[in-house]
């Protein structure tokens, strides 16, 4: 069986992939409420209001979320390098549904640059009323959101190779690869339903908190372990070239 030379060891790969995940959720909590919380459904007028008197924090936020994409980026290459030893193949699939996911987000994200431009008169929108301009924030704002639920879709897929991977290594515990799988159906099951669902909107609060839960604490639980214990170890099952 074929043996490969790593440049990176298994405990650096683990710190990294391990720290991004918690930068990213540091992101979030910045980002979260600065941009989508300032919506209010169905009203325009509100909502961009909401966002002119938030002011700089509505930049802010779009930067946290910026950063989070930085760390998807960081965090594909370090869950790679992590798993490689596990199955090279598999891993490599699995960052690269991670990045394709990544790229999904960092497009829709250009959507609240616009309604930024939008709220500060940076374009020439002097042909439209204030309404209109109000009615295209709110267009912007649900075109990144739901275009970042489309992609979590793929970004459950990323979950659900890791959990299978996590579930191949001697050293990651059965515990965490069965979170991971779990986290996975979640996120994937949330997208099918906006997909699916004619209104959606009406069960979107319950759906998502029945899979807050298991996708929190699968990803930081696997994030918590490998910044402990990932790669001290570093006993695949098998070596694997794909």
């Amino acid at each position: 069986m074929k043996q490969t030379t790593h440049t990176l060891s298994n405990r650096n790969a683990a710190i990294i992939a391990g720290s991004s995940l918690f930068v990213m959720l540091a992101a979030v909590i910045l980002a979260m409420p600065n941009t989508l919380q300032l919506v209010t459904k169905g009203d325009a007028t509100k909502t961009a209001q909401a966002l002119r008197q938030a002011g700089a924090m509505f930049s802010v936020g779009i930067a946290g979320w910026f950063i989070v994409q930085i760390c998807d980026v960081v965090a594909s290459w370090g869950f790679y390098e992590y798993f490689r030893p596990v199955n090279r193949g598999v891993s490599l699939l699995t960052a690269w549904v991670r990045l394709f996911y990544t790229a999904l987000f960092a497009t829709v994200t250009v959507a609240l640059l616009i309604a930024a431009a939008l709220v500060n008169g940076s374009w020439g929108t002097g042909s439209f009323t204030a309404a209109q301009i109000d009615q295209m924030v709110l267009l912007a704002l649900q075109v990144f959101e739901y275009g970042w639920l489309f992609g979590l879709g793929f970004f459950g897929l990323h979950l659900f190779g890791l959990g299978y991977l996590a579930l191949q290594s001697t050293e990651v515990p059965t515990w965490l690869g069965v979170l991971l799988i779990i986290a996975s159906i979640g996120y994937t099951g949330d997208t099918l339903a906006f997909i699916a669902l004619p209104h959606y909107e009406q069960y979107a609060p319950t759906i998502k908190a029945i899979v807050a839960a298991p996708n929190a604490l699968g990803e930081l639980s696997f994030g918590a372990w490998l910044l402990w214990k990932g790669g001290k170890q570093s006993l695949p099952k098998s070596e694997t070239e794909g």
